[in-house]
């Protein structure tokens, strides 16, 4: 039963229906639409663990809706690379699209079928429907693009991030992964990230924050290092921070953990992990002296952060 689903969105004055487990909540504008969305998806988790089928979860216009679910007797007649896509891929040996399967293990002449696709504009025409992305599409053409290394569709995707929301890990992962790419261009696009972060809509969910903020923490390539520290401050949420701390670690921005050293067990748990394993920039003696000093206040996981970061301080 979820019954208290149900009370809980009345709660918060939101106009929905249900039937089952499927729901249909309306919105006067396009941002209550993606909060609605997301206190849905932490209530149903919070209260039943469940989590919301990504493939049967959207945000529609009221023009687009009314296309999809309400003129059920049009014909539509589709003569599009979409429509052709399942064969094409058959006749190369690809029976399920939506399984995964490595590019670099397939057979030379199959690699070249995929290569021959248009990619690019099958992914254009997915943004450009009106009944929105096919997900399995999608997702298909993004991680392919990544492992062909084609840089064509950065822009495209990063354009519309807005639509591409559904597929928002790949379309990140895609924009990262490509390694054709100048150093100038890498700090644009890192600029361009933390931009859909403070700009857009997308960007005020937690989980699509984090998968922005995860790529300053790999490395150095991105650059906006500078804007790390203001992220920190504008955003609570642990998740966020975890990632941030990270990232102003690997920017090797000392002043900031000297700062915050002294405040570490006041963190939370994810935060005070992330401190431990990031302060490994502190430089010469310092971060070991500092560990040595709070060692014995540690938990058996913090300590094995700390060991961990005292043998990789030049990772």
């Amino acid at each position: 039963m979820i019954t208290d689903i149900d009370e809980a969105l009345l709660s918060e004055e939101y106009m929905f229906c249900r039937y089952i487990d499927d729901f249909r909540i309306f919105f006067k504008e396009e941002m209550q639409a993606y909060k609605g969305l997301a206190f849905l998806a932490n209530t149903l988790f919070e209260n039943h663990g469940l989590t919301l089928q990504q493939n049967k979860t959207e945000i529609l216009s009221v023009e687009d809706f009314s296309k999809k679910y309400l003129e059920i007797g049009e014909a539509r007649e589709r003569d599009s690379l979409t429509e052709n896509f399942e064969e094409i891929l058959e006749n190369i040996g690809i029976d399920d699209w939506y399984e995964e399967f490595e590019y670099d293990e397939l057979d030379e002449d199959i690699q070249r079928e995929i290569d021959a696709l248009n990619l690019t504009g099958l992914l254009e025409e997915q943004i450009q429907s009106p009944n929105g992305i096919d997900l399995g599409i999608t997702r298909f053409v993004l991680r392919r693009l990544s492992q062909i290394n084609n840089p064509d569709a950065i822009d495209i995707v990063l354009n519309n991030i807005m639509v591409l929301y559904p597929v928002f890990k790949d379309a990140v992962e895609y924009v990262t992964s490509i390694r054709r790419m100048e150093s100038s261009l890498r700090g644009q696009i890192g600029q361009r990230l933390i931009d859909i972060i403070e700009k857009s809509i997308v960007g005020h969910l937690d989980y699509h924050r984090c998968w922005i903020l995860h790529t300053f923490t790999k490395d150095r390539e991105w650059d906006n290092e500078h804007r790390f520290i203001k992220l920190y401050n504008d955003y609570p949420d642990e998740f966020s921070r975890r990632e941030l701390i990270c990232a102003i670690g690997r920017a090797a921005q000392d002043h900031w953990f000297k700062t915050n050293k002294r405040n570490v067990m006041g963190f939370s748990p994810w935060e005070r992990r992330a401190f431990l394993a990031a302060a490994s920039c502190l430089p010469g003696d310092e971060s070991l002296h500092w560990y040595r000093s709070i060692y014995h206040k540690l938990d058996d996981l913090e300590k094995v952060v700390v060991d961990w970061a005292k043998n990789n301080q030049s990772a």
